[in-house]
């Protein structure tokens, strides 16, 4: 879409005007959802796209969302945008939620929760063809690339805010927050002031009221374009890194079918120290669905790990939630040496324990398979050899219920009249330490009766002249 200045456009119109078409952010047909505050920035945004709407060929709406934080000023907040959607003839969408609640009962800021309840209700508004447009500008990117630095970062860290995420597009990226005030006083738009955001306790807060005014008096007047500009061009040279490491990666890990990921430990070893680096975060992301919980100290810990190549030897890379506190999910991300290969997997964080009767099929997402228990005649080396994964037992404990269930300690049952330990059968067997875990064991009326892949307790064995049977079958895979 080939940048220009539509008639009569000056100002900050232009400026959003040419972002929108420099992204693509908006085609004709979209049905725009501007998320509005009643701050300076998201009324100006509003009004930018009401008044670009015809060019731009779209339908604009407004989202409003009540955090339950700031109690009378929330409320009041809350009708002047609903004032002056409907002066403008603009269709709002509201939502209210108890933010402070749902932070403490998910042990997180008020910061991120309020994030996410936030895009949460903008992605959950229904409409064809729909684009979310934030109010971020170039003072925000720049606030976000110095904040990134303090708390140290690699270069995605540094490249600020994207001007289109998904369906997240950001017309006013590269206004300056001087621009918009201008904007507001040109046109007689009037705006609400949250003074949460003056208050200097919260870092972002601090960044932008003391130390990026310091960095303008005393180092250089134009630091947020310089920083806006920075993080374009990392923007840029990050996006080469990502495509680079995404080939390396398929070349490398081999998913696993309890979505695990595999690799070849001598040819990860064989990459630089960055791609390594870059490698390990793209497994747990892929794992985890994000890269919340992952800690550089983690990173280099598995690296570590990894060279010295002792197998059996495993390290935690992240827990997702807060970096480092498994309580948060209650499970962890690890990454593990098996001989030249290793794993990077997801740790279950609870035993399983499922209850059936013969007749019925559940599933069994920890073992990544579903189990169907039923009766069936027939002869039973035929039945094995078509089955592998099928577990015959004596027809005489078909009013008896089972359980399939996880590993305990103490676990231990007898196969060809050797008795043994579960956890020695499985190190025996060498299963990786990862998967004994996952490896269902079959109850049958609170006794083992089975251990999937190893066979059946001799106590539950079919008779050898039986031609009626129970069988559970594990051959059903969830993938």
């Amino acid at each position: 879409m080939a940048e220009r200045k539509a008639d009569g456009m000056a100002g900050l119109v232009n400026t959003v005007y040419r972002t929108i078409l420099r992204h693509e952010m908006v085609r004709p047909g979209d049905n725009v959802v501007v998320a509005v505050s009643g701050g300076a920035d998201s009324i100006s945004l509003l009004h930018c796209m009401l008044s670009l709407r015809g060019e731009l060929d779209c339908v604009v709406y407004a989202a409003h969302i009540h955090h339950g934080i700031r109690g009378r000023a929330a409320d009041a907040d809350a009708a002047f945008v609903a004032v002056f959607c409907r002066q403008t003839g603009v269709r709002l969408f509201v939502h209210e939620v108890d933010v402070p609640k749902l932070a403490k009962e998910q042990k997180i800021s008020l910061e991120l929760a309020g994030r996410r309840v936030r895009y949460q209700f903008l992605e959950g508004i229904q409409l064809p063809h729909k684009r979310i447009a934030t109010a971020h500008t170039r003072n925000d990117c720049a606030e976000t690339v110095l904040l990134h630095l303090l708390r140290g970062c690699g270069t995605g860290g540094l490249t600020g805010i994207a001007p289109v995420t998904g369906g997240i597009i950001r017309p006013l990226i590269d206004a300056a927050r001087e621009e918009i005030e201008v904007y507001c006083e040109e046109n007689g738009l009037q705006y609400r002031t949250d003074e949460t955001n003056l208050d200097t306790a919260f870092t972002r807060n601090s960044v932008r009221h003391r130390l990026l005014p310091f960095l303008q008096q005393e180092y250089n007047p134009g630091i947020v374009s310089s920083l806006a500009q920075t993080a374009g061009i990392v923007s840029e040279d990050h996006q080469l890194l990502e495509e680079i490491t995404k080939k390396n990666f398929e070349e490398l890990f081999c998913p696993g079918p309890f979505g695990e990921l595999t690799a070849d430990r001598a040819v990860f070893s064989g990459f630089s120290v960055a791609m390594q680096r870059r490698l390990l975060k793209r497994a747990y992301e892929i794992i985890n669905g994000s890269a919340e919980g992952i800690t550089f100290e983690a990173i280099e810990t598995a690296r570590g790990l990894l060279l010295a190549g002792v197998t059996g030897k495993r390290v935690k890379l992240g827990s997702p939630g807060k970096p480092g506190r498994q309580e948060e999910t209650g499970r962890q991300i690890f990454v593990e040496n098996e001989y030249d290969r290793f794993t990077v997997f997801n740790q279950l964080g609870e035993p399983f324990s499922y209850a059936l009767q013969w007749g019925e099929t559940i599933s069994i997402p920890e073992a990544g398979t579903k189990a169907a228990a039923y009766e069936w005649e027939g002869d039973e080396k035929e039945k094995k050899q078509k089955d592998a994964l099928c577990y015959l037992f004596d027809y005489k404990y078909k009013n008896r219920g089972i359980v399939i269930r996880s590993r305990r300690i103490g676990d231990q049952f007898c196969l060809h009249g050797c008795t043994k330990k579960i956890k020695k059968l499985l190190i025996d067997s060498k299963i990786p330490r990862r998967l004994r875990e996952r490896i269902p064991v079959i109850e049958i009326d609170g006794t083992i009766a089975a251990v999937a892949g190893f066979g059946v307790d001799d106590t539950f064995r079919p008779q050898p002249d039986a031609k009626k049977y129970l069988v559970l079958d594990l051959n059903k895979g969830e993938q």
